[in-house]
């Protein structure tokens, strides 16, 4: 029932942020003469599906995480629409994003005292940063720093969970990336969708590793 439950709103939400994306505000003056995006009837779906996997998933987790990793899903959802229209994650959303995920950190180290998943949250997190930002200095066309921005908030906000989920998250976002460009033929994709599609996988993944054993 809960899951159904978060299904629905997630599609709610993902509805809300399509109408919002449509005016695209996150544009830039610089960037408003490219062409209209398609529809993105996708992030309506893409939302309601992630908010059910991380429901189901989440669920033996303190309630703070999953707190955490509703909304979260959500901004990745803006943020993947936006990279995708003008190749570039917009601070505005980054900023109010690794300010939640350090809240909502913080409000779990405070009602739960878990020592070691926050441990493993910063490791992550700082992990992800300097990985990231290593491949972004040696092929900086390739990988935009938001993109290291964007790692290092969805490394701590995996690694409070699991830190092998932090390393399938990674591996998941390579393959879909990797599938993606071979699919299209394309050798320059926007990387910040398929870092939100394998850290939504990625985090779920120990609990139906656990269920399935």
């Amino acid at each position: 029932m809960f899951i159904v439950a978060a299904v629905l709103a997630g599609l709610l939400v993902g509805w809300v942020l399509t109408r919002r994306l449509a005016t695209l505000g996150y544009r830039r003056p610089d960037e408003t003469g490219r062409a209209t995006p398609a529809s993105r009837w996708w992030l309506i779906v893409a939302t309601g599906a992630a908010w059910g996997w991380l429901v189901f998933t989440l669920a033996d987790q303190p309630a703070t995480v999953i707190v955490m990793w509703l909304p979260l899903s959500a901004a990745l959802g803006w943020i993947s629409a936006v990279d995708l229209d003008v190749q570039r994650i917009p601070n505005l959303t980054l900023g109010p994003t690794a300010i939640w995920v350090a809240v909502c950190l913080i409000a779990l180290a405070i009602t739960e005292h878990p020592s070691d998943p926050l441990l493993h949250a910063v490791i992550a997190g700082a992990g992800c940063f300097i990985g990231f930002a290593i491949l972004h200095i040696a092929s900086p066309n390739a990988l935009g720093f938001g993109d290291v921005k964007l790692a290092a908030i969805l490394g701590a906000a995996i690694g409070v969970v699991s830190l092998t989920a932090v390393l399938a998250a990674l591996l998941f976002a390579c393959i879909l990336a990797l599938t993606w460009a071979t699919a299209t033929r394309t050798t320059h994709l926007a990387f910040g969708p398929w870092i939100a599609a394998g850290a939504i996988l990625g985090v779920g993944l120990p609990a139906l590793s656990s269920a399935l054993a």
